[in-house]
């Protein structure tokens, strides 16, 4: 039994203070509400959209997040929060297979390979068969859309090293326009794809000034910081009495709740509903764990490029962005420093020793021509962070586990939205994320219908 005089009452109980929880939380505040409370397990908010700066002075990222949208209310609401603070790019990513270097989308860009290598992507895309009613998996479609030569250079290899999880067991409805599809006809795709370098909804982006991405965060939640809860992990909730328990003692007794925790942790970990279709739903549900290590130079470091891809063994890493490029006040000595962050994927389980991952990282970057090893004097810092639910993977039955346990819980008032609350990769993104919030707030308050997060 919980002690009365340690229950709260509130109508709305936002649990995890990420991009999604802050979304909910800023639109309640907007439209008049009171009645709400944030609770966060850590000491910021932010989530996977956080920001911390190294002992050096280095500021990293969890990721490589950059703000886009075709959100145009997502957009405008950024806009009024940071104002003038925001800096504007053109993205120029790279693709580094087999030693050399090619344009981003690597599909859009087979003609700046060596002969050998563009004339097998393009005799592969040439005979690519195409769709037809019989592709199910992700592994279909990448070798129906592309051929074997793409297929084979970076598809595969890049998507296994960053789901670490087997293609054909993925679904691909999820694709949208994360993907370049090019024409099957080569010498189209050459002449069509040779112009299309900013293919893409994050062609053109935005970052903060200062403080990282993490200011985003930062910045809206001092809308409603009054209503936040630090080192208050919820580890308990009853969707039938309607409480959620605070680790330490403290419960909150609300109407509603916008939960943004892992979807799976949720029902097995803080739900335990009776319900062992519930419970087999939930252990349908896959995800990856990726590290970030980031590496502090002392040394001025590629000025154009904004990320690069890494489909090969060469290296441990499948992406690295030049994160000194997305801001001066990434590095404490601004243009004389380079900021070098890399993303390691994991299955869950698996692990690796920090130290041993980034002396992998830096060997990786050594291989690959990023910096010499004469430079590896130059190295100031090395920072890392594990990510224990990166990416939720789209897989061909998620669907039908996300119907069974979000019926279950709406029907308990419990909304569970964002990356990893909705378990929807396709709808991940930081803006995604954001209007999640925002529209399960609005659905709470004036009845609206939500437009983003659809389970049905």
């Amino acid at each position: 039994m919980v002690e009365i005089s340690r229950m709260r009452q509130i109508d709305y109980l936002i649990v995890g203070g990420g991009i999604t929880g802050i979304g909910g939380a800023y639109r309640l505040k907007k439209m008049g509400v009171s009645s709400f409370v944030v609770l966060e397990s850590t000491d910021r908010i932010g989530g996977l959209a956080a920001s911390f700066k190294d002992d050096a002075g280095f500021t990293w990222d969890l990721g490589g997040h950059v703000l886009f949208s075709k959100d145009q209310r997502f957009i405008q609401h950024i806009d009024d929060a940071m104002g003038d603070d925001l800096l504007a790019y053109c993205r120029r990513a790279r693709v580094h297979v087999k030693g050399q270097w090619t344009g981003y989308p690597f599909q859009n860009h087979v003609h700046e390979l060596s002969p050998d290598l563009a004339k097998l992507c393009q005799d592969g895309l040439a005979n690519a068969p195409g769709l037809d009613e019989g592709t199910r998996s992700f592994k279909d479609w990448m070798v129906r859309s592309f051929g074997d030569g793409i297929c084979r250079l970076f598809m595969e290899p890049y998507n296994r090293k960053v789901w670490v999880f087997p293609l054909r067991k993925m679904g691909f409805q999820w694709i949208g326009d994360r993907v370049s599809v090019v024409q099957n006809n080569p010498n189209e795709s050459i002449e069509e794809n040779a112009g299309q370098k900013q293919w893409g909804p994050n062609s053109e982006f935005l970052y903060p000034r200062n403080d990282g991405i993490g200011a985003i965060a930062s910045r809206i939640g001092n809308e409603f910081c009054d209503h936040i809860r630090f080192h208050h992990e919820v580890i308990k909730i009853d969707p039938i009495a309607k409480v959620a328990v605070v680790k330490g003692g403290i419960s909150y007794k609300y109407k509603a709740v916008l939960s943004t925790v892992p979807l799976d942790r949720l029902i097995k970990k803080m739900i335990r509903p009776q319900r062992q279709t519930l419970f087999a739903a939930a252990n349908r549900l896959e995800y990856n764990h990726v590290a970030v290590v980031g590496i502090g130079l002392d040394m001025e470091g590629d000025r154009q490029t904004s990320w690069m891809y890494f489909p090969g063994s060469e290296c441990p890493f499948y992406r690295l962005t030049n994160l000194h490029n997305y801001s001066p006040s990434i590095t404490p000595k601004g243009k004389n420093q380079a900021a070098l962050m890399t993303e390691v994927a994991f299955s869950p389980g698996q692990s690796e020793n920090e130290s041993v991952l980034v002396s992998k990282v830096i060997d990786g970057l050594f291989t690959t021509g990023i910096i010499n090893r004469s430079d590896e004097k130059k190295i100031i810092s090395t920072w890392s962070k594990q990510i224990p639910y990166a990416y939720p993977i789209p897989t061909l039955d998620r669907d039908q586990a996300l119907a069974v346990i979000h019926a279950y819980l709406e029907s308990h008032n419990i909304f569970s939205r964002g990356r990893f609350g909705g378990w929807k990769y396709e709808v991940g993104n930081m803006d995604h994320s954001f209007m999640q919030g925002y529209e399960w707030a609005e659905r709470m308050i004036a009845g609206k219908v939500e437009n983003i997060f659809r389970y049905r």
